[in-house]
């Protein structure tokens, strides 16, 4: 699977210059809210940036202890298009968590132990590009992105890694959208150092009626086939929200999500903001 994916990766990037034809965007297209990325790329000379705050809780119930974490994260990207078709980005993330794990059931009451950290959790630099965006929105938009992540804190990320993605899109009805990622990543977090994790989303989109509200539900996760700190094969995560178009330039969003993998239970908010200028 993963020698395809690479094949599949190069071959695109290849046949990129013949397949591509570009639309201009009136309104601005955002990764927020949710996990899918976007095939779009900003366009020559236009900066957006990304930002959103986030709150996650973990919850684990094993035999020995029982862990509940909790994370307040501020994740940042900036995007700029260096052509129609190509830009770069960044992404910086700073993250205050909060653990407090049951170690010892034998003391009544039990004992508890917690521990506050906080730092820069995610610091990443990247590419894309936009390989098809043709005039017919019914017609697949097909891109790709890579990032490189660097060990920014040891609470967090202290480990150097890459990721890539392929994101396609396509309106399937009138106002009904379809996204799809599929992607490689080797992040040791998830996987071990040979294997990487395979990536997945699936997002349905659908604009509110003739209001500038849009609402999507999401499926995503990792396939993990090795030793890695998680369990292997597939995670099973879910979220949905809001966007609200404010201007053509402006977008606001809203969302929630919440996964379960045997005896641990993750779910979140977040709310963001996207926002696009021309440079020149």
């Amino acid at each position: 699977m993963t020698r395809q994916l690479l094949r599949l990766s190069f071959l695109l990037l290849l046949g990129a210059i013949h397949f591509q034809t570009f639309a201009q965007e009136e309104t601005i297209a955002s990764d927020r809210p949710g996990q899918a990325v976007s095939a779009l790329t900003v366009g020559k000379s236009i900066i957006q940036i990304q930002s959103g705050l986030n709150f996650s809780n973990t919850s684990a119930d094993f035999t020995a202890y029982e862990l509940n974490t909790g994370i307040f994260s501020n994740f940042t990207d900036v995007r700029y298009g260096l052509s129609k078709a190509f830009e770069v980005q960044a992404t910086l993330g700073y993250s205050f968590a909060s653990t407090d794990g049951v170690t010892d059931f034998s003391r009544i009451p039990p004992e508890i132990s917690t521990v506050n950290s906080n730092g820069f959790s995610v610091f990443a630099i990247g590419a894309r590009y936009n390989l098809l965006s043709p005039r017919d929105s019914k017609k697949p938009t097909l891109g790709v992105r890579t990032n490189l992540f660097f060990p920014v804190s040891d609470e967090f990320n202290n480990d150097t890694y890459v990721d890539i993605t392929f994101m396609h899109s396509q309106e399937l009805f009138a106002g009904i959208g379809l996204s799809t990622n599929l992607g490689l990543s080797w992040n040791p977090g998830v996987t071990n150092e040979n294997t990487p994790g395979i990536t997945y989303v699936i997002n349905l989109g659908r604009q509110l009626g003739t209001s500038d509200f849009s609402a999507f539900v999401e499926y995503y996760g990792v396939y993990v086939d090795g030793t890695g700190e998680f369990s292997d094969g597939f995670s099973h995560n879910f979220d949905g929200g809001l966007a609200w178009l404010y201007s053509k330039d402006l977008q606001i969003d809203f969302s929630v999500g919440y996964s379960k993998s045997g005896d641990i239970t993750n779910w979140f908010v977040d709310s963001g903001v996207s926002w696009r200028f021309q440079t020149n």
